[in-house]
């Protein structure tokens, strides 16, 4: 598909739906009109590619597609009735400071962000593209657009457009600097991760809330750096360490060596990965990617075939589903539920998924080899341990739960050699059966997954540790949001409001 701004950049391109109009090539179906500046003039296109697709047995759904550097022209299409509106961003269009704040609001509402190239790919995402709902310009994008459903309702679209003009709006007058110089949260954010994906492989996996987009995590880590740099892990109880940024990521994903190591290298930010040990060089996943792997591979052929009865019982909805997205979304909350029965049931779950696939479908390594661990060790990464096998400490026994944690550790000590500052995280951050006393005499620190500012005076053993979608705004990139998370003043806000009313955090 060609640029459609190359030759005008305010150009805007209406589309309908092709299984309406029975067009064999989306591309075909995508018309140039001339630049439409105004709402009336976008109302009348919407209204007239409707009249010229005609009525036939269904409404035909109408797209609009508009330029980055006039935002306000995707709110017009919205107003005026197209049923989905997505915003083009190359990396030469042109979009100054005014622009751009217009822009990452709106991109709050549209359905699709399209690019040509990695390059403007990154640069819309650093603007606020969803991650999710980036695409590169082509056939099947045009497709997604009109198959998927639309990413925000009107209600929430506004909510989340009111947010980034506020948070903009803060950050202008001053307010965000304020509230970082005034925080009492004084201390070491660490920001944890496990997956970083490039988009591609992001919106095929089906454990999103466990991932992040490259490019965000490339604008994450750029805005860190301008703002606050960084500190190794091992630094956090330094008072010099203090309003700098720890980076770790649990588990030991591949990705972290493949996508995320260059991202950090051009940063110079340190980072410490906490291994999933006996995982480690094996060609098998872990559990709930290879469920997810499985029950997505077999959406995507169709669903043929009942769902065994080891499986949850809200799989037998994939059957029905005709959008990528809620398939998804639905195998994610199927994990969820496995996550929550014993060892045994999850085994028996993902030995059920994989057998709907052929064996060649299922998901191959997914984890670092220990050759990748000592090349990133080489390159000043350290590792901690987050037991030999992921399960669960409060699953097991005192011994068992002693094992798995202590074992994972001696198997860095055999393959890295010791290190003298030693560090865990826990699995779903619980302790089980162990006691503080057991963890005192082997580990330096603990990680936990309560959300907050560290502070450096604070000689305790367990450790703040946020998530670094945490720092998005709806999993879009927002520089104010990002501040205002590592300032700790949104911390005090949502500990308040679960106090308030009872609420758990998650």
């Amino acid at each position: 598909m060609k640029d459609p701004t190359s030759r005008h950049q305010h150009k805007v391109i209406v589309a309908v739906d092709p299984a309406v109009r029975g067009m064999s090539r989306v591309a075909d179906a995508l018309e140039a009109t001339p630049a439409l500046p105004s709402r009336m003039a976008i109302r009348q296109a919407v209204a007239a590619a409707r009249e010229e697709a005609g009525n036939g047995d269904a409404a035909p759904l109408v797209g609009v597609l508009v330029p980055s550097s006039r935002p306000n022209l995707a709110v017009y299409a919205r107003l005026a009735g197209a049923d989905r509106v997505a915003i083009y961003h190359a990396a030469h269009i042109h979009v100054g400071p005014l622009t751009r704040v217009r822009l990452r609001a709106v991109l709050a509402a549209v359905d699709l962000c399209m690019v040509p190239d990695a390059r403007s790919e990154r640069e819309a995402a650093t603007l606020g593209a969803d991650p999710e709902r980036l695409a590169r310009l082509s056939r099947p994008a045009a497709v997604r657009l009109f198959r998927e459903p639309p990413r925000r309702s009107w209600k929430g679209a506004g909510l989340e457009m009111a947010a980034s003009l506020a948070l903009d709006g803060a950050e202008a007058a001053g307010l965000v600097r304020a509230l970082e110089v005034l925080s009492p949260d004084r201390g070491v954010n660490v920001v944890n991760y496990h997956r970083v994906l490039p988009v591609d492989e992001l919106v095929a996996y089906c454990r999103p809330q466990m991932a992040l987009a490259a490019p965000v995590f490339e604008a994450q880590l750029e805005a860190m750096g301008a703002r606050r740099g960084f500190a190794p892990l091992e630094r956090i109880h330094d008072p010099e360490a203090r309003d700098r940024v720890a980076v770790t990521f649990d588990d030991g994903y591949e990705d972290n060596y493949r996508v995320a190591w260059p991202a950090l290298t051009q940063a110079s930010a340190p980072a410490c990965i906490f291994l999933v040990t006996n995982q480690v060089g094996q060609p098998a996943a872990l559990w709930w990617d290879r469920v997810g792997a499985a029950l997505f591979a077999y959406w995507r052929a169709g669903a043929p075939g009942e769902l065994p009865e080891s499986l949850p019982e809200r799989a037998r909805a994939l059957r029905g589903l005709e959008s990528q997205e809620a398939a998804r979304a639905l195998i994610s909350e199927v994990l969820s539920d496995l996550n929550k029965v014993p060892e045994a049931a999850r085994d028996a779950a993902v030995a059920a998924a994989e057998g709907l696939i052929p064996p060649e479908a299922a998901l191959g390594r997914t984890m670092l080899t220990w050759d990748e661990v000592s090349a990133l060790a080489e390159g000043g990464v350290t590792f901690g341990a987050h037991t030999r096998n992921h399960v669960p400490l409060d699953e097991l026994p005192r011994e068992e739960a002693t094992q798995e944690l202590m074992g994972s550790q001696a198997d860095l000590d055999e393959h890295l050699g010791p290190h003298p500052y030693r560090t865990c995280a826990l699995p779903r951050g619980r302790l089980g059966a162990l006691e503080t006393e057991d963890l005192a005499k082997s580990f330096d620190s603990v990680m936990t997954t309560d959300a907050g500012v560290h502070d450096p005076s604070d000689d305790h053993l367990f450790v703040k540790r946020r998530d670094g979608r945490m720092l998005t705004l709806a999993g879009r990139h927002h520089p104010a949001k990002l501040r205002l998370e590592l300032s700790g003043w949104v911390d005090r806000l949502r500990n308040a409001y679960h106090a308030r009313t009872g609420q758990a955090p998650d």
